[in-house]
């Protein structure tokens, strides 16, 4: 165990850990998981994936450090109890000496940024997956549990963990970063490492290396079990800090961040820097921070002075830098005390863009243009707060290291006064924090289609709560904000509840400000009837109120005051079935205590639908024993309870206790067989599967366009855990006629088919067939569907793969075939914009993208073609037209083309890969492009015109 003691050291990826991070994942790799049997275990274990860590980690570690402890005689110890021989870095001991197949090495990553903490069952599950991946066969002990349909955690124990590593003459499992696991998950996790370590050598040899700070519970419990120590001394890492110092220093000068003219004084700066760092990498880069900033003012004298006051150890460098900040930095002082408490007290991570609209506040915009002009920079900010915040990949602010936090929470806020005070208090945070979402809501522009407002619509009203605490009172500034939202017009109320997925078109009354009210938390102001005495109770103000976990008492309130506990939305939908959508359990007892079931005829539509989809089996039996339709269907898709179905204790529930009817189709022909649907499809799904078909469901129905389940799982392209499961219990489904479409026309509908899909199908036996020259109905293979649905450059990136799998080569696609020609001059051919439609088949929206580059290889539209039946007046998709319509002697259809956002007719054999095709679509494209911007300039003279004699007659009057 590594122990530094002021979380400066292990931190900064340089040891073990960052080695090991670096390396692993080659290794992960190697062992390629091809039986399905495996597939369907580890698919079954859902363990938690480190690689991305280690990724991470790899891109953070500095190059050429950490060889100081390989040399250790702890770890010299510890390594010589397996044979292993010096070699220069630790994971060249554990991979490199030890990569047979019988030694096998498993991490662990915690990391106090990772909202979802590990307890000690998905540890032991995640060391469970990375051993699986190196055995040849999956263990038989996971297997039986798999297969008697288990969950998961049945197998996370000592004991499995133990027979399963029993295969390998040496289990090595890294832990890194123990102390920044929750103390409430820590104590079970020493525990298991202590079970672990003391397992007998004959039923399994387990080597753990764990990294972590000196808590007093994980110092405790390394003592107990007597475990070698290695402690992470300045002196052991200077070599290390040596190197590090010298090269960033090196690269900050070369590219003028610092400027130092005196090479003297440069090479002081680096000695002084590896003398006073103490070891701490992370105080090192961020001294050379300061020092750049510092020499800014381009004179070596403020370099000297900050040298002669350097700080010593991390909190004395927060101390400083927060100092520095308040002191001389007064205009910045703002922005970074502003940053600070988003950081600290918004209720999730805020993005940088957000973050910069909210500091524009501080300079008081009275508008959404002022807004904008006055966004600072992420650079100005990031400065502003001592560069101790760092955005990441998806864009979001954090603090660049959890020693940041601690410092703050258990230093900063524990000082009384000072320039940071403000900082400390939890509910002056949320008021202000309040305040912000609030005006940025009455200041965004509303017809921007920005997404920045997300955070400021969901949260500010769980920052008006959190400034009450539970007080009586809203303070005087936050009760006139929360007035001027309520009294803002209808267009931006409807724009705030949209935020809040509240639409008027879904209820039965029109809109009003109460809404925002009822609609989020505001409705749990404890002084709610004093604050607004006269505020309207509308209708659907329950129905709005259960969306959310509220304090139950609101829906009490409403209902003590006559609400209609059965009023119902534009859908039919009640408060019990919006409370059983967010699956929010007291609201639910308490619309059951007051009498929502017991009137079947009022309840609603859909809301046994929603209890099966949330796997409430005590709420579904209770609507089916109180009366509901066990195979009831919804208005939207016909779809039965039954093909909701999460678990087999419901699908039990529902068919041998309430005899629900597996033969019932939905409007698009399917069966419950077509929605067991889940990523990753795992042995709950196909438990389910196989329960239904043991119970008459028919494995091999289709639908009306021919689609049958395999088809359609591979057209959803939700992962290939059901492809695989269907093909290997039944084979049957990819056997079809020749004239049919295989479930390989259906792959290749999707824009970016799955290649690992494709080629398990070609395995078993679907016909890939050779490209076609032309198109006549009926004659269109998986390969030319694919490339008319897809991007070029995706077909692009797979045409060696699809090639290699029997699909065609560059050459075929440009050497066509004579065939049907242009036989309309470009300058002459007729165009339309573009109407959206559904085909009338499959129900399939017809989404397109425009604004892509057309090429001769794709059209880079989705869907490119579109046909209008000239007798049934219906529309179609390419595939239900080719499949089914076109086949229809009686029935007579045109074929539309889309280019640009407008259609052209095309003959029926037209190919907009040939070169004579594909020269008359650029011709027509730059007509089109030509032609509509002269209409638009046209357009906006007219307007302008109009605007001007408008005005003149205005002065005339």
């Amino acid at each position: 165990m590594s122990g530094p003691s002021d979380g400066g050291h292990r931190y900064d990826n340089i040891t073990l850990g960052g080695q090991v991070k670096a390396t692993l994942g080659d290794t992960y790799n190697n062992y390629q998981i091809n039986s399905k049997t495996a597939q369907g275990l580890l698919s079954w274990l859902s363990a938690k994936n480190f690689r991305p860590t280690q990724a991470e980690n790899f891109k953070a570690r500095h190059r050429g450090t950490g060889d100081w402890l390989l040399e250790e005689a702890g770890f010299k110890e510890w390594k010589r109890t397996v044979l292993m021989s010096t070699r220069s870095h630790v994971v060249q001991h554990l991979l490199s000496q030890y990569d047979g197949p019988k030694v096998c090495v498993c991490y662990i990553y915690f990391s106090y940024s990772d909202s979802k903490t590990i307890s000690v069952s998905e540890l032991m599950l995640a060391i469970l997956d990375q051993l699986c991946r190196k055995l040849e066969e999956m263990p038989k002990i996971l297997l039986d549990s798999q297969n008697r349909a288990e969950e998961p955690a049945d197998v996370s124990y000592a004991e499995f963990l133990i027979k399963v590593a029993k295969s390998f003459t040496q289990v090595f499992i890294i832990i890194d970063g123990l102390d920044e696991c929750p103390e409430k998950e820590r104590s079970e996790i020493l525990k298991f490492i202590a079970q672990t370590v003391h397992t007998p050598i004959d039923k399994a040899c387990f080597k753990i290396f764990v990294s972590s700070r000196r808590d007093a519970d994980i110092n405790a419990a390394f003592s107990s079990i007597r475990t070698p120590v290695i402690e992470l001394e300045a002196g052991k890492i200077t070599p290390d800090i040596k190197k590090f110092v010298r090269e960033e220093a090196l690269r900050l000068r070369a590219t003028s961040e610092l400027r130092i003219e005196s090479d003297d004084l440069f090479e002081r700066v680096i000695q002084d820097l590896i003398k006073k760092s103490d070891g701490m990498f992370l105080w090192v880069r961020l001294q050379l921070g300061q020092l750049c900033e510092e020499s800014r003012a381009e004179c070596d004298y403020y370099i000297e002075k900050a040298l002669s006051d350097l700080p010593t150890g991390l909190n004395d460098m927060y101390t400083k830098i927060f100092n520095d900040i308040a002191q001389k930095r007064p205009r910045k002082f703002k922005i970074a005390l502003e940053c600070f408490r988003w950081i600290c007290y918004a209720n999730r991570r805020i993005g940088s863009e957000f973050l910069r609209m909210a500091l524009a506040l501080i300079e008081r915009p009275t508008s959404a243009e002022e807004l904008e002009s006055r966004m600072v920079s992420a650079h100005h900010f990031l400065e502003a707060c001592g560069n101790l915040l760092s955005i990441d990949e998806f864009g979001e602010v954090k603090l660049i290291h959890f020693s940041v936090d601690e410092f703050l929470r258990k230093v900063l806020f524990k000082k009384p006064g000072g320039y940071w005070e403000d900082l400390a208090d939890r509910h002056n945070a949320d008021f202000v924090l309040a305040c912000r979402c609030i005006d940025l809501l009455l200041l965004a522009d509303i017809d921007s289609p920005r997404d920045n407002f997300a955070y400021a619509a969901g949260n500010f009203d769980r920052h008006v709560l959190g400034s009450i605490d539970g007080s009586a009172d809203l303070p005087h500034v936050l009760r006139t904000r929360i007035d001027q939202l309520l009294s803002t017009d209808d267009r931006r109320l409807r724009w705030l509840l949209g935020w809040l997925a509240v639409h008027e078109n879904e209820h039965n009354e029109p809109i009003s400000s109460s809404w925002l009210v009822w609609a989020t938390r505001l409705c749990n102001i404890p002084s709610l009837k004093t604050i607004w005495p006269n505020l309207a109770r509308p209708k659907n103000a329950l129905i709005l109120a259960v969306q959310h976990y509220g304090d139950i008492s609101v829906s009490e309130l409403l209902l003590s005051e006559g609400l209609d506990i059965h009023e119902t939305d534009r859908k039919g939908r009640t408060a019990l079935w919006y409370a059983s959508e967010n699956n929010n359990q007291p609201d639910i007892d308490l619309l059951l205590q007051r009498g929502a079931i017991t009137d079947m005829s009022k309840v609603g539509t859909g809301v046994l639908h929603q209890a099966v989809i949330n796997d409430n089996i005590d709420l579904a039996r209770k609507l089916l024993i109180a009366g509901a339709d066990v195979n009831g269907v919804e208005r939207a898709r016909s779809e039965t309870p039954l093909m909701r179905v999460q678990s087999l204790d419901m699908a039990r529930m529902l068919c041998e206790e309430f005899k629900a009817d597996l033969k019932i189709n939905d409007a698009r022909g399917m069966n419950a067989l077509f929605h067991l649907q889940a990523h990753p499809f795992d042995d709950r799904m196909t438990a389910n599967f196989e329960y239904f078909v043991k119970q008459g469901a028919d494995v091999t129905a289709t639908t009306r366009i021919g689609m049958n389940i395999l088809d359609h799982a591979v057209r959803q392209h939700r992962g290939g855990e059901k492809i695989r499961f269907l093909l290997q219990h039944y084979p049957q489904l990819a056997s079809k006629r020749e004239e049919d479409w295989t479930a390989l026309h259906w792959a290749c509908t999707y824009s970016f088919p799955s290649v690992d899909n494709v080629r398990e199908l070609i395995c078993h036996g679907v016909n890939a067939l050779t490209i076609t020259t032309t198109h006549p109905p009926g004659s269109w293979t998986p390969w030319d569907i694919w490339m008319h649905y897809s991007t070029d450059w995706i077909f692009q990136e797979r045409e060696n793969e699809i090639h290699g799998l029997g699909g065609p080569t560059t050459s075929q696609t440009v050497v066509l075939a004579a065939g049907d020609g242009p036989s309309v001059d470009a300058s002459m051919a007729d165009y339309n914009e573009i109407d959206y439609f559904e085909c009338s088949l499959c129900a399939m929206d017809m989404v397109r993208f425009p604004g892509m580059k057309r090429t001769y290889r794709a059209n880079c539209m989705k869907p490119a073609f579109r046909f209008d039946c000239t007798t049934c007046h219906q529309k179609f998709c390419l595939m239900c037209n080719d499949h089914i319509h076109s086949r229809n002697p009686d029935h007579e259809y045109r074929t539309t083309y889309c280019l640009l956002d407008y259609e052209v007719q095309v003959p029926h054999l037209f190919d907009p890969r040939r070169r004579d095709w594909n020269d008359w679509l650029g011709k027509l494209e730059s007509r089109i492009k030509k032609e509509e911007s002269e209409r638009l300039e046209e357009k906006n003279r007219v307007t302008e015109l109009g605007d001007v004699d408008g005005g003149a007659e205005s002065v005339d009057d």
